[in-house]
């Protein structure tokens, strides 16, 4: 058990190097020119992508998504920052607890795996990236 263990660690501290600096410096195009994607913006790419015309991943390409109209649910809000803040902050629930607040619908439900920022200076910092990310 133990020396599965060391194993184990010993493997995600390898995975960890090698993925780091992969994503070190990596920016987007924008219609203003680059624009480098922070830290806390980078674990949003496991399942979205930045960049305009990627598409879809798990989740839908986040390039325009601010002050963009919600499609969720039959929409009716817009991505703005007060409604991304509630969205990204895991001590108001997340997407989980938003989704029901946004809809005002408290039986609504997103397939949104990430539970949020648990320091407002994260989610600020993915807002004021995701409000860079237009043409």
């Amino acid at each position: 058990m133990r020396h599965s263990l060391i194993a184990w660690a010993g493997a995600l501290a390898m995975s960890v190097a090698i993925v780091a600096p992969a994503n070190a410096g990596k920016t987007v195009a924008t219609g203003a020119g680059d624009v480098e994607i922070p830290k806390q913006a980078k674990k949003c790419m496991a399942c979205h992508n930045f960049d305009k015309g990627a598409g879809t991943k798990v989740g839908p390409e986040l390039y325009g998504l601010f002050n963009a109209p919600s499609t969720i649910q039959g929409g009716g809000w817009s991505w703005t920052a007060e409604n991304l803040h509630l969205w990204l902050n895991k001590e108001k629930g997340g997407p989980k607890e938003a989704i029901k607040v946004l809809t005002g619908n408290a039986g609504a439900t997103t397939k949104m795996g990430f539970n949020g920022f648990k320091d407002d200076a994260e989610i600020n910092e993915v807002v004021d990236f995701l409000s860079k990310l237009h043409d």
